[in-house]
This record gives C-alpha cells, structure tokens and sequence, in this order.
C-alpha cells in the first residue's frame, strides 16, 4: 500500500450571512486555489462562523474530482474569554472521523486559516 503524503494547507472563509460560506483553499498538492461551499446544518448551533457545515470542495482540474465531509467550528477560549480563533475539523464516515483539522483566526470580515490531515 502507497504511503499518502501529508497535506498541510490554507483557507479563507467568508460568510455569506444567509448560512452559508463561501471559501478558497491552497494546499501543497495544489497549483492553485480551489473553492468550497459550506451549508450550515439544520439545529446546529452558533453565530457568525461557529457552527456545523455541509462542506463540499473541488480537489483537481483535470478529471474533476470533489469531496465532502462535516466541517466543526467552534471558537478558542481562555478561561472563558473569547479570543477570535477557532477550531477546524473536518469529518467523514459513519464514526465521523477527523480527516483534516486546523486553526483560523478572524482577519476583519474573513476567517483565515491552515488545515492539516490527521496523523
């Protein structure tokens, strides 16, 4: 079996205030940024960016290949303050295991972040 390599990445989210995000993402198996759209899921709870998401995203050009997964973010505190940074997690399957997970940090009306597979 192929050893995978790691893929360690960035993204920038936006929100589109009607619960749904919009976002480009760059990874070093990238040439350039793709998109992905999050939808937030129905009785997730949270304002702003902090939620679950449906997420689906656009992996190559050449053929087409797409992914999808549950998307958690949810807000960094320190000891109860909240400090404008945020948990990623990316989950798949029916244990919903964590495939990427990841940092970000508002910069003004934009959530700005790396991601990275787990280990």
């Amino acid at each position: 079996m192929a050893t995978r390599e790691r893929i360690i990445g960035t993204i920038v989210f936006r929100n589109d205030g009607d619960g749904c995000l919009s976002a480009k993402y760059l990874n070093n198996g990238t040439r350039t940024p793709f998109a992905d759209c999050c939808k937030r899921m129905p009785n997730s709870i949270g304002n702003g960016f902090v939620g679950e998401y449906y997420t689906v995203w656009v992996e190559s050009h050449e053929p087409s290949i797409s992914g999808n997964a549950k998307l958690i973010i949810t807000e960094i505190e320190d000891d109860g303050r909240p400090t404008n940074t945020f948990k990623l997690e990316w989950q798949i399957g029916d244990t919903l295991r964590n495939i990427f997970t990841g940092k970000a940090m508002m910069y003004g009306e934009l959530l700005v972040g790396y991601y990275q597979t787990e280990s």
